[in-house]
């Protein structure tokens, strides 16, 4: 169950495009074009919704903010974006989600926020769970070298 903002019913999505989704929410009533930046997950009543569901549900909503390339459609900046990502992923790893693809696509956020040492940390644990993840590794060469620039940039700053 999804929120849409400023509506006090729940709704489920029905069909994901461009950033965004239509709803058909619980009175029957449709919404078309509904920004992604616009939804929130609904509190859940049950312990099963509330920790593998909602998990997956978390991650499924990272995975489609990371994807969105239809900016225009979306509420959110491409930080507020990335941050919404890191934000439910962490939701997710909480409500003991897949531990791989929650790490793997918070660091890919935390990346595009300059947050390398972060995503580092991430990757790392991902690829200790899963070792053979090519992607994993790739991310994770790629996530070295940016805090390493970063290392030498902040060096840098301090001797100025």
């Amino acid at each position: 169950q999804l929120v849409y903002k400023g509506h006090k019913q729940c709704g489920m999505v029905a069909f994901l495009s461009d950033g965004c989704a239509d709803l058909v929410m619980d009175d029957g009533d449709d919404i078309d074009d509904v920004p992604l930046g616009d939804l929130s997950i609904a509190p859940s009543d049950t312990a099963l919704e509330g920790e593998g569901l909602l998990a997956a549900i978390y991650v499924n909503l990272a995975r489609c903010l990371l994807k969105s390339e239809a900016t225009e459609c979306l509420t959110l900046t491409a930080t507020e974006l990335q941050n919404e990502v890191v934000r439910l992923c962490s939701a997710a790893l909480e409500k003991q989600g897949s531990e791989v693809t929650c790490r793997y696509l918070r660091a890919k956020a935390r990346l595009a926020l300059n947050s390398a040492e972060d995503a580092v940390e991430d990757l790392v644990e991902a690829s200790k769970l899963d070792p053979t993840n090519q992607q994993v590794r790739a991310l994770l060469k790629v996530a070295k070298r940016q805090w390493r620039e970063q290392l030498k940039s902040d060096r840098k700053l301090m001797t100025e």
